[in-house]
């Protein structure tokens, strides 16, 4: 299959996965705030945030294994097995340490929010949480090989199936075992979409062994010089979203935050759809870098039109749907849930807008622009939001996250570029700027209005 036709697969496919999966969570979350209430919700957000704790101890091997995936497939000595089989081993042991040491500072940092019975219930949850969050990990090695093998539309599949998975046991389960049948439901999604995922890989690369018992030095040595340093960013970006969960839940309380938690999953899964659709070009740049920089710079280019495109259409889209989405989630016009999805909104926005940026540095090994700006929003989104929320409330600590992270995202949007001139940047496209514009503008009618009614 020809360059263009594989894209185009990869990507119907992968917004197929996004749909669904976003179709799936909605499902979800509709169900436990309606059987549970909108504070467990709260409280099932906090949990799993604080998981992600634990890949600040995480080596990076997942992260840059779709890269080295493409290039083996492109040389005429193939050793993507061995590739493929160091990685597996080496994060199931890393990971499954990880995993059993974490508990105690998991708790610790959820006592820092949660009291009584709510603390007690969170605690209850932790164990669970760290196996999906070990599960998670292993399903990224599987995702990176699938992805790095062009075939991402193999991935789709699998991360689809474990999605109805979890919605069926979700329903079966959340009524009589409250959160605990969530996170039941959760292990059960990662454990299809794994099992799925290692069988198309056996399929692809029938070199690759059933059961990997050999991890080779000098492949690990390879994936932990690159990974390593995407992994300083990825770290200080992981505090991000557990960080700014924890300022937003000490200072809103569990009801805000499972607002929070409600609008930022909507936003979230709306931005997948054209982020992951990009992600698909990673084996792509990987390639043209190597033999062909004027079809580089052209891929390049059209992807910042189409991320500037869908990312305007989906984020302005989905914070003018959110008074509807309201009424459907919960059952009644919440102005604090259309006000949240709104400057979520824009944060996303402008992550998508860059995107194209990101995956370009991935690809060619230039992370370390987009290591210091996912430094940068790991440690000011939280400070700032801690900052505006103590003087504004629960909104300014929502302010202060955001604009932590679009600072960061504006740093490899700015670096990162096939080209020296500035001109071929992110930040110089017209194509940006405008699609910027407008989601300011969508952004802050949706919230102005939403504050008066």
């Amino acid at each position: 299959m020809t360059t263009a036709p594989r894209i185009r697969r990869n990507i119907i496919y992968t917004a197929v996965e996004v749909v669904l999966n976003g179709i799936g969570l909605f499902v979800i979350y509709r169900l436990v705030v309606q059987v549970l209430g909108i504070q467990m919700l709260g409280i099932w957000s906090l949990v799993l945030a604080t998981t992600a704790f634990g890949r600040m101890a995480d080596i990076g091997i997942a992260a840059g294994l779709s890269r080295f995936v493409a290039r083996e497939m492109g040389q005429y000595q193939n050793n993507v097995a061995r590739y493929v089989e160091t990685a597996l081993i080496v994060v199931v042991v890393t990971m499954g340490i990880i995993s059993l040491i974490a508990y105690i500072p998991i708790v610790w940092a959820i006592s820092l929010t949660l009291s009584g019975a709510e603390l007690e219930l969170a605690r209850s949850l932790v164990p669970y949480a760290l196996l999906t969050f070990f599960l998670l990990n292993i399903n990224a090695v599987m995702a990176a090989t699938l992805l790095g093998s062009h075939r991402a539309d193999l991935r789709s599949i699998s991360n689809i199936l474990g999605m109805l998975m979890q919605v069926g046991c979700s329903f079966l389960l959340v009524r009589g075992h409250g959160l605990m049948g969530l996170a039941w439901a959760q292990t059960a999604q990662y454990i299809v979409a794994i099992s799925l995922a290692w069988f198309f890989i056996l399929r692809l690369h029938p070199s690759v062994s059933t059961l990997p018992c050999n991890a080779h030095l000098p492949v690990f040595k390879e994936l932990i010089r690159f990974g390593a340093k995407l992994q300083v960013g990825t770290v200080a970006n992981l505090l991000f979203e557990p960080a700014s969960k924890i300022v937003i839940g000490h200072i809103g309380g569990t009801a805000m935050l499972g607002l929070f938690e409600l609008a930022y999953r909507m936003v979230y899964q709306v931005r997948n759809i054209v982020i992951m659709g990009v992600q698909n070009l990673i084996p792509i740049f990987t390639q043209l870098f190597e033999n062909d920089r004027v079809a580089l710079l052209a891929i390049f280019n059209r992807a910042i039109k189409l991320t500037s495109l869908f990312g305007v259409l989906g984020m302005s889209g989905i914070a003018l749907a959110a008074p509807l989405v309201s009424y459907l989630w919960m059952g009644h016009y919440d102005a604090g849930f259309v006000q949240l999805a709104a400057v979520l909104a824009f944060c996303w926005a402008v992550n998508i807008f860059s995107a194209p940026a990101y995956f370009l540095g991935v690809s060619t090994g230039n992370v370390n622009v987009q290591i210091i700006g996912q430094v940068i929003t790991g440690f000011l989104s939280p400070t700032l939001g801690y900052a505006l929320g103590m003087t504004y409330g629960g909104y300014g600590a929502v302010f202060g996250v955001v604009f932590g992270k679009v600072v960061g995202d504006l740093m490899p949007a700015y670096a990162n570029r096939p080209g020296k001139s500035l001109s071929t940047s992110v930040i110089a496209s017209k194509f940006c700027i405008l699609s910027t514009f407008v989601q300011v503008m969508v952004s802050a009618a949706v919230y102005i209005l939403a504050g008066r009614y």
